[in-house]
């Protein structure tokens, strides 16, 4: 083989292990676009279901940097497998809210807002999914409020957060095709908002990013393939709002997911699909080579 084509065949390698590569993220975040029968009527073996939790806090915060008072709340469900389920059967979590006065200011203003969550079982046939929903309503007005943070009163600005984690453990076999099907992202109503999920899946010490999404992004379908029982799926979001002094905004979001099992054979791993295509074009590089 002359330099250059040494050269030629390299730069052609990089080339396609790049594309590969990109192969095996685009399996992650899209596994397998059937849909299935609820994951909770029909549970992978050893599957203990979801735990979902929320947390919640409103108040308001010094206008040029400081002080902060603000009040709390948070919940939690677990939702698992059992045998008297039946479909339509509702998990609904504890509504919680939050509400935070300022020491003065008009008599609208207010730091306040509330996060409720639900998982709904689906029917056992294919096309059936389980249903996971949350909404969020906030209302931060600060047009006149003043807040003693200790030095007296001073302009303050009204601030709501919201954070909801839906987890789930291993083991589930990739030949059951579990899968969950991540909520899409509403457009947002003010530059003063900011809202993400973030998809993780892995070993509970070192998981993995399996996707980022951003207010206007649409959800995808992710593979809940984890063999070991030390493995974890996590979908966590967050939602700020900051409501400089002066303004009065109020802002109510409705997110909805699904999970089921497919009712197709499931996608294998990323890892295993990956190891495939790299051993298929290894061979093919060897026979152009002539090796």
């Amino acid at each position: 083989m002359t330099h250059a084509h040494a050269h030629a065949h390299a730069q052609s390698s990089l080339h396609a292990l790049s594309f590969l590569a990109a192969v095996g993220l685009a399996l992650t975040l899209f596994p397998n676009s059937a849909r299935g029968s609820s994951i909770l009527l029909t549970p992978p073996f050893g599957w203990n279901g979801f735990a979902i939790s929320a947390n919640i806090e409103a108040g308001f915060r010094e206008s040029l940097g400081g002080g902060v008072i603000a009040t709390k709340n948070q919940t939690f469900m677990l939702v698992r497998p059992d045998p008297e389920a039946v479909p339509g059967l509702v998990f609904a979590s504890t509504p919680i809210s939050v509400t935070q006065a300022p020491a003065s200011g008009e008599a609208k203003d207010v730091a306040s807002g509330a996060l409720n969550f639900s998982y709904t079982v689906g029917p056992a046939g294919a096309s059936a999914n389980d249903h996971f929903d949350f909404s969020l309503t906030s209302t931060t007005s600060a047009m006149n409020a003043m807040v003693d943070f200790g030095g007296g009163l001073v302009h303050a600005d009204a601030f709501f957060h919201a954070s909801l984690t839906l987890r789930t453990m291993g083991p589930i076999n990739d030949a059951v095709g579990a899968f969950f099907g991540l909520p899409d992202m509403p457009s947002l109503s003010s530059p003063t908002e900011s809202m993400t999920a973030i998809v993780t899946k892995g070993l509970w010490s070192a998981p993995g990013t399996l996707a980022t999404l951003h207010p206007g992004d649409t959800g995808s379908e992710v593979s809940l393939t984890m063999s070991r029982w030390d493995q974890e799926f996590v979908y966590t979001f967050t939602y700020d709002i900051v409501t400089p002094y002066g303004t009065d905004p109020t802002y109510s979001y409705d997110l909805s997911g699904a999970a089921g099992v497919a009712a197709a054979p499931a996608v294998p791993e990323p890892s295993t699909a990956l190891f495939l295509c790299l051993g298929a074009a290894l061979a093919f590089w060897r026979k152009r080579d002539g090796n």
